[in-house]
């Protein structure tokens, strides 16, 4: 739910924090807002192949990109488990998903897979060796 999809969607939805704040309230409005920002900063700051996050200590980053990394990393540490608590909440949770209900996450997919290998799963075990042996 809380992917970058989602927070490429604040964007594109909400013009500043001040929108996000009236309608999830200051703290997540403000929390949503920084998230927003660091997801959209992450890929320049914290990634060398645009992909895989590097530690703000890594000798890929010059000594003069390392601040800018470090805080970009420590506001995501910060901001992530706290609007996790916050959506925990099912009124917030059914608020975020009533307003970027069309965003596919890329879990979906994953999802989708694994309850058909359940499905699969609860299948084979119903099904008898003597019924299995004359398919």
């Amino acid at each position: 739910m809380l992917t970058s999809e989602t927070f490429n969607a604040i964007g594109r939805a909400n013009v500043d924090d001040e929108q996000l704040k009236a309608t999830y309230g200051p703290e997540a409005g403000a929390l949503l807002w920084d998230q927003k920002t660091c997801e959209d900063n992450f890929e320049a700051t914290n990634t060398m192949d645009g992909s895989k996050m590097e530690h703000y200590e890594s000798e890929v980053f010059s000594e003069e990109h390392r601040p800018v990394a470090f805080e970009n990393q420590m506001r995501i540490e910060h901001n992530v488990p706290r609007l996790v608590r916050i959506f925990r909440r099912d009124d917030m949770r059914a608020r975020l998903l009533k307003e970027f209900k069309d965003i596919k996450a890329e879990t979906y997919p994953f999802i989708d897979t694994f309850k058909m290998m359940k499905d699969l799963w609860v299948e084979k075990l119903c099904t008898s060796l003597e019924e299995y042996n004359r398919n």
